[in-house]
């Protein structure tokens, strides 16, 4: 099996909802050429809401998708599933899409070019958050990504990076 272009890893903790739509979203990216590894890692045993949404979503031809849960919650916000993610990824470049985030279909294309144009080890996008009252607060590059919180609509980089693995 060739290595994929990227490995994409999801802590998840009983947020099935959320879940499913970061399993969709990975669904709607365009990257070019190759193949994609999707790690989805819960902490501790899934729920069994997140066994139903991994058994009902569709398999795509692009995408091979990894369920691999850590035999204990944690309790880290996902740090213990990032590191586990690591551990199995196989991919050329890594990324970290957490499953409350929301992302652009051009979101892992725009990581992966920046990256590769620029030989970089790692590369970010731009954010922007949107405060309840309507403000935004910009940075600079392109959007990828956009999270809900109680202090407003997040868009962002902040959390997510694209790492090249060195052979």
């Amino acid at each position: 099996m060739p290595i994929p272009v990227v490995s994409i890893i999801t802590p998840t903790f009983q947020r099935a909802k959320d879940l499913w739509r970061v399993l969709e979203v990975v669904r709607l990216q365009r990257w070019g050429e190759g193949e994609i590894e999707h790690l989805v890692i819960p902490d501790g045993p899934p729920d069994r809401a997140t066994q139903t949404v991994l058994r009902a979503f569709p398999e795509e031809e692009r995408i091979l998708r990894r369920c691999v849960p850590l035999p204990d919650s944690q309790g880290q916000f996902g740090a213990a599933c990032k590191d586990a993610g690591l551990r199995e990824a196989t991919g050329r470049y890594v990324v970290f899409w957490d499953d409350d985030n929301w992302f652009y279909p051009h979101a892992l294309q725009c990581l992966l070019v920046s990256g590769k144009r620029n030989a970089s080890v790692w590369s970010t996008t731009r954010w922007l958050l949107i405060l309840p009252a309507g403000e935004r607060v910009r940075s600079s590059g392109r959007i990828a990504f956009r999270t809900e919180s109680g202090k407003g609509s997040f868009f962002g980089a902040c959390p997510i990076f694209c790492v090249s693995r060195q052979t």
